[in-house]
């Protein structure tokens, strides 16, 4: 091989060098964005449940830890800080310089509640050093298993990065539908109403939009910190028909009070004339009963009346008008109906 194509050969290989160190170097740099650091007077195993939920809770909201521990001095430093005002300040330049834009500072102490039972404080501040802001933050857990230590600790590292996530605007999502409008319920809670740009927190989501006489869509998403996220749907008509029959049917007239009338009229018309029988004239031209003919004419004329009222009260009910009711897509119909 000659001295060019040597020369040449070292030129790709050199090439190729520079963009894997390139990738690589980038690649680290993002791998060390975010640090976790836990101490207290809490015993070790309890630091230890408390670090590796809070560790899962961060990478799962898209945090890159670093391979390898902080130093002892730069944790300690972090742990000590008494700046409660910007303790981003606190942040050592060993750690800054590598691009890490967040620091969660835990402290995990054992103590006893106010009836002597244990308990296990968990206090966490989360640092942003790009912008500078941060987040303080405190869970109680008495008479603690690990199960329970373990999502106090991730409970805390959750909320303390939504918290910072809202004050510092940097994560929203932008809704969008087609008809526009449309509700929207993010993960379980509503939010307002498409079109419409709303902040959020990094992490997995859970958006539903719905709108009335609309069949709703879900759309999951991954929102990323400093990037804005793009929902939409395009809602389709629901198949609501008009009911072909009216909701509220007529119901049945009773025919308890009419049957009542003509049944206790049958029995006055008919006692009526056996009292008007009961009253005539013997042989003799006597009466065998002489009150019975006035009686009886009472007792008939009241039993016509009731008989009367009876087929009356059914005609009536026949004829009359009822409430009826019929739905379609976006209205109720109400209605008489009847016979006339």
């Amino acid at each position: 091989m000659n001295g060019a194509s040597t020369g040449r050969w070292r030129v790709v290989v050199l090439l190729v060098a520079t963009v894997v160190a390139s990738l690589f170097g980038t690649h680290t740099a993002e791998a060390e964005s975010g640090i976790v650091v836990v101490g207290g007077g809490a015993a070790e195993h309890d630091r230890g449940v408390v670090g590796a939920a809070i560790e899962k809770a961060v990478r799962g909201a898209g945090w890159l830890l670093p391979t390898k521990p902080v130093s002892k001095k730069d944790a300690d430093g972090l742990l000590n800080c008494q700046d409660a005002k910007s303790p981003w300040t606190c942040v050592p330049q060993t750690l800054s310089g590598k691009g890490v834009k967040h620091v969660l500072v835990v402290s995990v102490d054992a103590t006893q509640s106010a009836n002597g039972a244990p308990l296990i404080v968990i206090t966490g501040r989360l640092i942003a050093t790009e912008p500078p802001s941060f987040a303080f933050m405190q869970r109680y857990c008495d008479h603690c298993a690990d199960d329970r230590l373990s999502d106090s600790g991730s409970e805390l590292a959750g909320q303390l990065i939504q918290e910072l996530a809202a004050r510092a605007g940097r994560t929203v999502v932008h809704f969008r539908s087609d008809p526009p409008t449309a509700e929207i319920i993010l993960d379980g809670t509503k939010l307002g109403v498409t079109e419409a740009t709303y902040d959020t927190t990094p992490g997995k989501h859970t958006a539903l939009l719905q709108k009335a006489g609309y069949v709703s869509e879900v759309r999951e998403f991954i929102a990323e910190e400093g990037k804005t996220s793009e929902v939409s749907a395009i809602l389709r008509p629901s198949d609501v028909a008009v009911a072909p029959h009216p909701v509220v049917p007529k119901t049945s007239p009773s025919l308890l009070v009419p049957g009542i009338a003509i049944g206790a009229g049958s029995a006055l018309a008919i006692f009526g004339g056996a009292l008007l029988y009961r009253g005539q004239q013997d042989e003799s031209g006597k009466y065998e009963y002489t009150r019975a003919t006035a009686i009886g004419l009472t007792s008939g004329l009241i039993g016509l009346g009731a008989i009367g009222t009876g087929v009356f009260l059914i005609w009536r009910d026949r004829r009359s008008p009822a409430p009826t009711a019929s739905i379609g897509p976006n209205q109720v119909v109400l209605q008489w109906a009847g016979s006339f």
